[in-house]
């Protein structure tokens, strides 16, 4: 399980404080978001919190005044940006012949995209050190149960693929096109509503991973959810949670919220250590990738 350390509050605060520069230019209207984010935590804020938690309520706060998406441009230029690396990357694959070591190369094009987050102060840069990441993949890869996801996938019928940020959706669909040749049908999850920099339906049109494959379904959340939060999850995607072989988390959200949670899944988690507080719990540095599962 993921709680809250006591340096998750400068980064709480610290984002918000990110999210209300890019759409308030009303002092006033500053104060009044950062007072009522302010009393939340005051009375919410303790060592039991998850901090996804705490940063959805954040988000619902700045988006319930600004009626804005603090990330709408940066999140663009993510997905403009990743678009770039596609060709290559591609290529790359199509040569691999082997199945199980095109998989694994996919896994790690899939983690990397994990860096491209904002407002994190242990991961400053990041579409500028995108391409070192990249690089720089397989050496950073420190939790390694790629042999038993791949295992797991053989033998699944329908996987959720739970998306994380735009940008890094390019690079889940490098991965998604090497489940869909293994799986009967892949179920891909968006965000409903946008919240910090994760993808929506809109990233997913704009990346044409709603139009690509045949046996991929994209379907929106219907959460604003910072990784989820079951007791607000609609029935509909419970349903598709409990019914499927294999659930596929991206991202540090959801690593810190369904550790909350006994699915009663194999779920594997594929994400970049970009805080200290996660790479703590796990022991590895910051900045490592990670393909853990759990069962």
């Amino acid at each position: 399980m993921v709680k809250v350390s006591p340096k998750c509050g400068f980064c709480l605060i610290n984002r918000a404080i990110a999210e209300i520069e890019n759409v308030v230019s009303d002092e006033d209207q500053k104060f009044e978001i950062l007072q009522k984010i302010f009393a939340y935590f005051s009375e919410n804020f303790y060592e039991d919190s998850v901090p996804s938690d705490l940063g959805t309520i954040r988000d619902r706060i700045i988006r319930t005044i600004t009626k804005k998406d603090p990330y709408k441009l940066e999140k663009r230029k993510s997905n403009e940006l990743a678009l770039k690396f596609l060709p290559k990357i591609e290529k790359e694959l199509n040569e691999i012949e082997d199945e199980w070591t095109r998989f694994r190369k996919a896994l790690l094009y899939a983690i990397v995209g994990n860096i491209i987050e904002f407002d994190i102060d242990e991961n400053k840069d990041p579409l500028e050190n995108l391409r070192k990441a990249v690089e720089l993949a397989e050496k950073d890869l420190v939790i390694d149960q790629s042999i038993e996801v791949y295992k797991l996938v053989k033998n699944s019928k329908t996987i959720v693929y739970l998306v994380d940020n735009a940008g890094e959706i390019v690079f889940d669909k490098i991965l998604i096109n090497e489940l869909r040749k293994i799986c009967e049908k892949i179920i891909v999850i968006v965000k409903e509503v946008p919240v910090l920099n994760d993808a929506t339906m809109e990233d997913a049109e704009f990346i044409s991973l709603t139009t690509s494959f045949e046996n991929v379904k994209v379907i929106p959340s219907g959460t604003d959810h910072v990784g989820i939060i079951l007791d607000e999850t609609p029935p509909q995607i419970l349903r598709i949670l409990n019914s499927c072989d294999l659930i596929i988390a991206k991202g540090m959200g959801y690593f810190e919220t369904l550790t909350e949670y006994d699915l009663q899944k194999n779920i594997v988690h594929l994400f970049r250590t970009k805080c200290k507080n996660v790479a703590d719990i796990l022991k590895i540095d910051i900045q490592k990738n990670v393909i853990l599962l759990r069962k």
